[in-house]
């Protein structure tokens, strides 16, 4: 599944560009939790990763639906919000990052880079 050894990681660009990078790497813990095997062909195989992102929540849930159709384990992140100032705007429990693998990658690869420097 992970020939490559390359995982995405589609975060959200309305997040201070601080949260983004924590997110990615929670992202990345909770994938790392629930698929263990595939986790693990990623980090012993090269792990490349690619991070990108969206404008907004929708975005992110049409994202992660696409994904998934294409990569079963492909994993959404949430977080509770309430407590955290910068995060509060995106709700209560924000969906805040997917991570999924190379064969969705076609799903994906519309979708630009993440913390790209806007002029």
């Amino acid at each position: 599944m992970f020939s490559d050894s390359k995982l995405f990681i589609v975060t959200r660009s309305d997040m201070p560009a601080g949260h983004q990078c924590v997110q990615t790497a929670l992202a990345l813990t909770t994938f790392a939790t629930q698929h263990p095997v595939s986790w693990l062909r990623w980090y012993l195989g090269g792990r490349n990763l690619v991070v990108l992102s969206v404008a907004n929540a929708d975005e992110l849930y049409d994202a992660f639906y696409a994904a998934e159709t294409a990569d079963k384990t492909t994993t959404l992140h949430f977080e509770n919000c309430q407590d955290d100032k910068h995060l509060k705007a995106i709700g209560p429990i924000g969906f805040t990052a997917f991570v999924t693998g190379k064969s969705a990658c076609r799903k994906v690869q519309k979708i630009g880079l993440a913390l790209q420097a806007t002029d």
